[in-house]
Formats: structure tokens, C-alpha cells, sequence
């Protein structure tokens, strides 16, 4: 078995991590303020004659300063106005300070040499300034240098205006086109003309190398055509530095017409690391002469996080068992057909283990007309301090539902000793798989522990309640090939089903064990619900072959548990202990 939780952080909001606005929605505090982001969207985003045949388009600026030295760089976007091939134009690109001084970039050894007819190539370059003081950039220049005369001809073809527009790693809000809040839809045309964004969930995971913070951004083509996602991340920034995310997901790149899709975007960061805004990036891959590339991210928008500071259980409101779960609709992974909910929350000390153990069932009901997938969610608990446990889910044979049918799934949380009963979160995600390696939430709610006596005679264990009428526990003399004594165990039970439900070789078995009077444990054997040797109503007796002693033992101490069996190992959850007398 293994113990799993973990702290949740203030920025991780269950309340944050399931919000997902309308693209209509959310509007942005200050008219002006919109205004002005979409304008200089417009203004550095226009193209620019460059030559007869050639437009050119700036997509980003960048600087980045080291210890030693500072990258500048340039990502632009050129575009063939003709029917025909065209050759890059072989010009020089010059970025100039503000005092002056002018630098002539390096241009990626991937740049495309030609563009096909009505297309567009994006070509990157970059240069290390071994300079120490400061400086700004000021224009970006396209020079056309004929070496073939004396003294050289140089003739500028094209200069771009770059104050404002430099995306300086660390410093918040440099070279973007403004600063939109949490939930606010955005488009940017140098990402997409056609596709709209709005973030939709921010969520932590705790990983072996730090934390990992996963933005959920919700993708719709508002045009009329296929439209393609193009290469963009979403970053973060803490106000110093800038780490870059990644997309968390190997799903199609292709939208259609209307179509809405989840995108999935992971950032990783130091344990110590708290962000303070998200921030949109494109990635310049520069690749030197002998065939090494270095990435550097461009900022173009920041977006604000969740205003929200801190998690609330009390937001969440009491959920009622048995009901079915709001999920979000957006998530891929639950067929729109069949239906969670949850039926089943106990928690019990596990004596001598150190630790207790919560066990969740879930009911899974397909209400549709053809077979669906049985989803393979994940479960998490979350306390009111935000302490988080992850839920071991049991093994499972049955991978599809069938019509009209439901099956039971379980989920073990281990969870510490100071662990009292009363009111978690309840958190379902997908993803964890090869093509979505990062969990989100897709359904949370909050859920009260189910009480029970723990000298109840009555077994709580869906689909089944189990009554114990009545128990003897005696013990068996054998002469060969020496004396030794076995035991065995009568059981009156009364088993009754709650409900009409599929249940598997995987589901709960119980688990007896018998101690003597030091708590050292003499043997056990484990009992299933299902099969031809299961429980069953009445009485029946039950033999611990195992266990052999060559004294007698009395008194001895009967402990039953429930027993998932789980990628993890076996997790148990006390339900019953017996003492004779």
C-alpha cells in the first residue's frame, strides 16, 4: 500500500480549477483599457511591404539578459503576394538601440529559403550582445547590402518600430499587448484570425521535481473554414522570471467550423516558485550551424489569475449521495451518456497501520442505447486546510458499460491519523494517460463522511448490507504429523442488495484476520462477494488453514475489513472487530 497526499497551494482554487466562462462573458474592467490592447494587437501585428513581391509581418521581439551577455532576437513572418515561388529576400535584419548602436542578427539555420506561391514562411534570428550595461532596442531593420561595389552599398528596405514591443524575460507586462483578467475571451491574430481563447481552469500537481500548475484554456474556431491551433503556450511568470509551459497534450491540431476544444498547458516551477499572472507565448526556435536549437518564449498577452485567493470548502455546497454529478461538459473523457455518482464515503482507523483509510464507491450508470466506455477518472480529497489525498482506484476487468446497466467503481485514500471525520471536497479528473499526461478537474464537490458505529452489526458495503446475526470463532486439534491447532470461523450473515448493480472480480472482498492477545496476527484469509466460493446468506463456516499454532490460543481478536486490490497494492478499511470472551 502507499500513503499518498499532498499540500495544495493558494493560487490551486477547486472553485478556479472548474470555471469556464462563455465567450460572450467576462467582460474586462475598463473599456479603454480593451480598447488599447486591441489596437496595438492591429498596429504591430499589420504587414509591411518589404518588396514588390514580399510582405513582411513582425511576430515578436525579445531580449534576455545573462550574466554576461544579452540575446536579442526577432521572430518575423513573410508572406509571397504572388502566384508564383519567391526566394527570401537575402537582406541583412538589424536590430538599433535607443543610443544608436545597430546589430546585425543571425538568422536560424531552419529559416525557409522560399515561399510558396501565396504563402508564408516564419523566420527567426538571434545574436549575444557582449555588452554589460543596459540598453534598450528602439527599430528593426531590413537592409539590403550590395558587397559587389566600392565602398559597399547598404539600402534600407523596411524599419519596424520596435519601442514597447520587446518581450523582455522577467519583467511583467514588456512587449505584450495588454493585460486581460481571468476569464476573458481574447484573440490574436498572429496566432489565429479565426480562433477565440478563454481561460477556463488553473490547477497544481505536485510532482518528484517540483510543482507543475496546469492551465486549461478553452480553444473556438469562430470562422467559417477549418482552422488550425497553432504552436503557442501558456507560460507564467512570479514577476522575475518567466517559465515557460508546454502543451500538455497530443490531441489533433484541427478545429472546425464552430468546434470547441479544451486546451491542456503544463508549467513547470521550482517548489518555492508562486505565480503571479499567466502570460500567452510563442516559441522562437533558433537553430545554430551545427544543428543545436535553443527556445526562447516570446510573451505577447498576460492574463490574470483567479481573484480568489485561498481554497474554501464552504463555497462547495452538500452533496446529496446517489445523485448524479455535475461534470463539466467540456471533458473528453465521460461519455455523454452515462452518469457518476457517488454512493458511498466511509472513513476508519486501520489499528497498528498508522494511518486511516477513506473508501469512496461510485456508481456508473449508462442511460444511453449503446455500449459506452467505462471511464478510468481519477479521485482526490481535499480537507479544509487544502491538504489533498489521491485516491487508488481498484482494479477493474469491465472497460465498457453496457446499455441500461451500472457498475460500482472504488477508490481508496489513505489519509493521516489526525484525519477526523466531517466534510471534504471531492475532485474528479482526467487525463494521466500517454496522450494527456496531466490530470484536470472536471467535476468537485462537497461530501460529508458517512457515520457509522464501529460495533454496528451492520456492514455498509454497495450494492451489499451485510447484518452479522451472530459469529463463534473455535479451534480445531490435529495429532499428525504433530499437535497443532487450526481454527475456524462460523458466520450468521444476512446479505441483502441495495441495488441492481454490475459488480466484478475487482470489487470489495472482506478480509478476516485473526490476532491473539499481544495484536500479533496468526493468519487471515480473504472472502469475495462474487464467484462460486462467495459470501452468502445463513450460516457458513469459514477455515483459516493458514494459520497453525502448536498451543491453544484464547482469547483471540477477529478483525474484518473491506479490501480493494488497486495498481498500488491492497487497501483495507476496518470494519468490524471481534473479541471473545
Amino acid at each position: 500500500m502507499h500513503t499518498k497526499w499532498t499540500k495544495t497551494v493558494a493560487a490551486v482554487l477547486l472553485t478556479a480549477s472548474m470555471t469556464v466562462t462563455p465567450l460572450a462573458g467576462a467582460a474586462f474592467a475598463g473599456q479603454a483599457s480593451t480598447a488599447q490592447s486591441q489596437a496595438a494587437q492591429t498596429a504591430q501585428s499589420a504587414y509591411k511591404k518589404l518588396t514588390g513581391t514580399v510582405s513582411a509581418q513582425l511576430i515578436g521581439a525579445f531580449m534576455e539578459r545573462s550574466s554576461d551577455s544579452t540575446i536579442v532576437g526577432a521572430v518575423v513572418r513573410l508572406k509571397n503576394e504572388t502566384s508564383k515561388i519567391t526566394r527570401v529576400p537575402d537582406y541583412e535584419l538589424r536590430m538599433t538601440t535607443k543610443d544608436g548602436v545597430s546589430y546585425t542578427l543571425a538568422p536560424s539555420a531552419a529559416n525557409s529559403r522560399a515561399i510558396q506561391p501565396k504563402g508564408q514562411v516564419e523566420l527567426v534570428y538571434t545574436l549575444a550582445v557582449k555588452r554589460t550595461n543596459t540598453f534598450e532596442l528602439s527599430k528593426l531593420t531590413w537592409v539590403e547590402v550590395d558587397e559587389y561595389v566600392y565602398p559597399r552599398k547598404e539600402t534600407t528596405r523596411l524599419s519596424m518600430d520596435l519601442s514597447g514591443k520587446v518581450w523582455k524575460n522577467g519583467e511583467p507586462g514588456s512587449g505584450t499587448f495588454g493585460k486581460i483578467q481571468w476569464g476573458q475571451t481574447f484573440q490574436n491574430e498572429l496566432l489565429s484570425p479565426t480562433i477565440a481563447y478563454t481561460s477556463a481552469g488553473v490547477y497544481q500537481q505536485v510532482k518528484a521535481q517540483g510543482n507543475v500548475t496546469i492551465v486549461t484554456v478553452k480553444a473556438t474556431n469562430t470562422g467559417k473554414e477549418t482552422a488550425y491551433i497553432p504552436d503557442f503556450a501558456i507560460s507564467g511568470s512570479d514577476g522575475k522570471k518567466l517559465y515557460a509551459g508546454e502543451k500538455a497534450d497530443n490531441k489533433s491540431e484541427v478545429l472546425g467550423a464552430g468546434e470547441s476544444r479544451n486546451l491542456i498547458f503544463a508549467i513547470p516551477t521550482p517548489p518555492s516558485v508562486k505565480l503571479s499572472e499567466l502570460v500567452v507565448t510563442k516559441p522562437a526556435r533558433y537553430q545554430a550551424p551545427d544543428g543545436s536549437e535553443l527556445v526562447r518564449h516570446v510573451g505577447y498577452m498576460s492574463i490574470g489569475l483567479p481573484t480568489t485567493t485561498g481554497f474554501s470548502l464552504a463555497s462547495l455546497g452538500n452533496y446529496e449521495f446517489g445523485k448524479p454529478i455535475a461534470l463539466d461538459p467540456s471533458n473528453e473523457l465521460v461519455d455523454k451518456d452515462v452518469q457518476i455518482s457517488l454512493v458511498e464515503l466511509h472513513l476508519h482507523d486501520n489499528q497498528g497501520d498508522g494511518y486511516k483509510t477513506a473508501i469512496a464507491k461510485f456508481k456508473l450508470q449508462n442511460t444511453g442505447k449503446q455500449a459506452a466506455v467505462l471511464p478510468a477518472f481519477q479521485a482526490e480529497l481535499t480537507n479544509g486546510e487544502g491538504y489533498t489525498y489521491i485516491g487508488d482506484r481498484q482494479n477493474v476487468s469491465t472497460q465498457r458499460l453496457m446499455p441500461g446497466l451500472s457498475h460500482v467503481v472504488s477508490y481508496a485514500f489513505n489519509v493521516p491519523k489526525t484525519e477526523e471525520e466531517g466534510r471534504f471536497a471531492l475532485r474528479l479528473l482526467e487525463g494521466s494517460t500517454i496522450d494527456a499526461p496531466y490530470s484536470t478537474p472536471f467535476a468537485q464537490l462537497g461530501v460529508a463522511v458517512q457515520n457509522e458505529a464501529e460495533d454496528s452489526q451492520i456492514w455498509n458495503l454497495y450494492p451489499f448490507q451485510v447484518e452479522m446475526k451472530y459469529w463463534w470463532l473455535g479451534a480445531v486439534g490435529d495429532t499428525v504429523p504433530f499437535i497443532s491447532y487450526t481454527y475456524k470461523l462460523t458466520l450468521d450473515l444476512d446479505i441483502k442488495r441495495t441495488d441492481d448493480i454490475v459488480v466484478d472480480a475487482g470489487f470489495s472482498k472482506l478480509k478476516i484476520d485473526i490476532a491473539d492477545s499481544f495484536g500479533v496476527v496468526l493468519g487471515s484469509e480473504t472472502f469475495s462477494f462474487v464467484g462460486p466460493n462467495r459470501l452468502i446468506s445463513g450460516k457458513q463456516t469459514l477455515r483459516f488453514d493458514n494459520l497453525r499454532t502448536e498451543q491453544y490460543q484464547y482469547p483471540l481478536t477477529v478483525n474484518i475489513y473491506e479490501v480493494i486490490d488497486t495498481p498500488s497494492g491492497e487497501s483495507a478499511r476496518l470494519i468490524q472487530t471481534l473479541q471473545q470472551k
